[in-house]
């Protein structure tokens, strides 16, 4: 094992995406983390009475509570507000938090993904114009399993001008990123099952 981390910088337009692989996910247990992730706290909480999930588009999603970070999260957490942090200092802007959310996501291709950003002053296709939106300085996706299907079904894809990057998601996977970069996740084909993301935005003060 490397003594140092290794963190890829990938660029897409003018923007840079970093990417780390969380180790402690990577060496989960499969079955325990899906018990946990489909149990009545998180992702279990979706179905209906008719015992049918509902698809918050795209997909099934879950609300983390940061201030009690699962077992599962709370190491790709610490890492994305420090290194959010760390970007902050060396542009010498605020470090002061204004709000963090977390939230898991299970997705399969028979929901429907589209372009989006994290940011507030840039539209959400998912909500009426009036309604509140996100809003994020820095977002990243971590990953909680490897589909099945490989690459490219299940990529992420990063958009900005005329570059496009798709990357390859794996178990552990982290991606950060600009909140106002464009990016679209390609869902995996129904028979290879669930692609599971964890999502976090940061907010800071400007």
């Amino acid at each position: 094992m490397m003594r140092t981390p290794n963190i890829e910088k990938v660029k897409v337009g003018d923007y840079y995406v970093y990417v780390v692989e969380i180790e402690s996910v990577k060496n989960l247990n499969h079955d325990k983390l899906m018990e946990t992730v489909w149990s009545d706290e998180y992702l279990g909480k979706n179905y209906n009475e008719n015992g049918e999930l509902e698809n918050q588009g795209p997909g099934v999603h879950a609300n983390i509570d940061t201030s009690n970070l699962p077992y599962f999260f709370k190491d790709a957490y610490l890492f994305g507000l420090t290194f959010a942090r760390s970007l902050r200092a060396l542009q010498g802007k605020s470090l002061n938090l204004l709000n963090d959310s977390a939230w898991i996501i299970a997705a399969q291709d028979e929901h429907t993904p589209y372009w989006h950003t994290h940011r507030r002053n840039i539209g959400d296709p998912r909500l009426d114009e009036d309604a509140e939106n996100v809003d994020s300085t820095y977002s990243f996706s971590m990953y909680l399993n490897t589909p099945e299907c490989g690459s490219p079904f299940s990529d992420l894809l990063f958009a900005h001008k005329e570059d496009v990057f798709s990357m390859p998601i794996t178990k552990g996977k982290l991606c950060f990123f600009d909140g106002d970069l464009f990016h679209k996740p390609q869902l995996v084909p129904k028979e290879f099952g669930w692609r599971y993301c964890v999502a976090c935005d940061f907010l800071f003060e400007d």
